[in-house]
């Protein structure tokens, strides 16, 4: 869907737009000084919390919410707590010099005539609110519960009607996570500009599996800016359900892509695992023996093996790896073992040494700080069996006939 808008540029023509004619992957993908309100010195506060695209800020969800409505009486509510009044001044504020000396002002509740809120803000006296005689709009901030209910340094958002409630006021706002120089009311605006300008491209039914009849706009809707805690509830399971919906798309997209490589099989013969076997001085469990099946079946498909095997410690996951590692080298392939650690790398390379006791195998260790030598036994193919860190990543590394890596426990690096 291709459609043309402009948001907020001063630019006489669409062309100069970034949004304009737009898919909506270009969309999320515009930069975020694309948006009105939004320059290069916000721009780049913005990147320090990882926000450059509009993408990046329509999914950057809120930390919590708060409920600005007054649910009774203002009188009622708590002290010190943040709600929005919708109402009217009727005078100027007056300049106040007794005590640290104040701005004050009286507003008067349009949904509640008889209750009169005392505005205040504590500055110099050159300093004079945005506020005047017959201003209407919104008050924002905490209410303390005096003579006469007080706000202290209220967030204002001037309108002559009630509805549509402006960003940050009046309703269930979202308190995102920010940086310095980065306020709330900016989050909050610029990502209610994001959600009018892809009225259109996200505007849409979602597909049967999700088993909601909202458009996806609407749940992006809810989730910044939600009528209700149970809407934002729904909202938030529902692009969780999508989140995982994706993520299974996309892991069936690389099975596929994976399944469409061709890779030599491996075969694992009777004689060559009774070989193997006789290595290990123990008997394997019958869980073992299960994931060995299933290795055996990954290594003669023709198309790259990506496995994760999961156990306590203890269970018995590093005799898996030992055991295709020697399949592997059986085969005249090489085999690489990368461990999170120098120590573990170490420890492996001496178990894997042990259990190629009395063969010509060679294991090679290969850390930050290798020797020449010792990466070279691994270019040349005399190691076949190569232990090591991260360092085996590097670029330039380079092995002669790599067919197996393996990846024990979680890597720092990725």
């Amino acid at each position: 869907m291709r459609r043309a808008v402009m948001v907020g540029t001063t630019s006489d023509s669409h062309r100069d737009d970034p949004l304009a004619e737009d898919t909506a992957e270009d969309l999320l993908l515009a930069p975020l000084h694309s948006l009105r309100g939004i320059g290069p010195a916000i721009s780049d506060r913005l990147a320090r919390i990882g926000l450059s695209t509009i993408g990046d800020l329509l999914h950057h969800f809120p930390s919590r919410h708060e409920d600005l409505v007054i649910h009774g009486s203002i009188r009622d509510v708590p002290d010190g707590e943040r709600r929005s009044i919708y109402g009217k001044v009727e005078q100027d504020p007056n300049w106040i010099s007794s005590g640290r000396g104040r701005w004050q002002t009286s507003l008067i509740s349009l949904d509640e005539p008889e209750v009169e809120v005392t505005l205040q803000w504590f500055h110099s006296g050159r300093y004079r609110p945005p506020i005047g005689a017959n201003w209407q709009g919104w008050v924002t901030g905490p209410i303390r519960q005096f003579r006469a209910p007080v706000m202290t340094h209220p967030s204002l958002a001037r309108s002559q009607q009630r509805e549509p409630i402006p960003p940050g006021h009046g309703q269930i706002v979202s308190v995102y996570p920010s940086t310095e120089g980065i306020t709330q009311d900016l989050l909050r605006r610029s990502i209610q500009q994001i959600l009018e300008i892809a009225d259109l491209d996200l505007d849409h039914d979602l597909p049967p599996i999700i088993g909601s009849s909202r458009s996806l706009l609407a749940i992006y809707s809810g989730f910044h800016r939600p009528a209700s805690a149970a809407e934002y509830e729904t909202c938030r399971a529902l692009l969780a359900q999508i989140e995982m919906y994706l993520h299974a798309i996309g892991q069936a997209r690389a099975r596929a892509a994976r399944q469409a490589r061709k890779v030599d099989p491996i075969m694992v013969t009777a004689e060559l695992e009774e070989r193997i076997l006789a290595r290990f001085p123990y008997s394997l469990t019958r869980a073992q023996q299960q994931v060995i099946e299933e290795i055996r079946s990954d290594l003669a498909a023709g198309f790259p093996m990506a496995r994760l095997v999961q156990g306590d410690v203890g269970s018995g996951k590093t005799a898996l790896a030992i055991w295709t590692l020697l399949v592997v080298v059986a085969a005249g392939r090489q085999g690489a073992l990368i461990a999170p650690t120098m120590t573990l790398a170490q420890q492996h390379r001496d178990t894997l040494e042990q259990y190629l006791a009395g063969s010509r195998v060679e294991v090679a260790l290969v850390v930050a700080g290798s020797t020449a030598e010792q990466r070279e036994l691994v270019t040349t193919g005399k190691a076949s069996v190569v232990v090591g860190t991260h360092a085996l990543l590097s670029e330039t590394m380079e092995f002669a006939d790599l067919a197996l890596v393996v990846v024990d426990e979680e890597q720092r690096f990725g």
